[in-house]
C-alpha cells in the first residue's frame, strides 16, 4: 500500500519531465522565500500523495485516523523544519560568488 501511495509523486515527475522535453523549459525553482518554497511544495501531487500514506498507515497497522495522520505528516515536517535550518545557516552560501561573501562567510 506504501508504494500505491508514491504513485502521485511518480505522474508529478512524469508531467515534470515532459514539460521539460517537449517544451524546452528550465527546470523549477522556487524563489517566493521561506513561505513561497513551502507553498511550492505542498501542490496536489503532494497533498495527495499524503493523504495516501496516512490512509496506508491506517490500514496496514490498524491506527486511528488521527495517529496515522501524524504518522504521515512527521517526516515532511522534519524534512521542512530541517531545510529551514539549514538555510538559515548556510543561506548566504548560495550568492557568495556574486557579492564576495555573506552570511557565515562574509569577508
Amino acid at each position: 500500500m506504501q508504494g500505491y501511495a508514491s504513485i502521485p509523486a511518480l505522474a508529478q515527475q512524469l508531467l515534470r519531465f515532459v514539460n521539460y522535453v517537449i517544451l524546452n523549459q528550465t527546470a523549477i525553482t522556487a524563489t517566493g522565500g521561506i513561505v513561497g518554497n513551502i507553498l511550492n511544495y505542498f501542490n496536489f501531487f503532494s497533498i495527495i500523495g499524503l493523504a495516501l500514506v496516512g490512509v496506508a498507515v491506517m490500514v496496514n497497522y490498524g491506527l486511528s485516523g488521527k495517529k496515522a495522520a501524524i504518522v504521515a505528516l512527521l517526516p515532511t515536517i522534519i524534512s521542512i523544519a530541517l531545510a529551514l535550518i539549514a538555510r538559515s545557516l548556510f543561506g548566504g552560501l548560495t550568492t557568495a560568488s556574486a557579492n564576495q561573501g555573506t552570511g557565515l562567510f562574509a569577508a
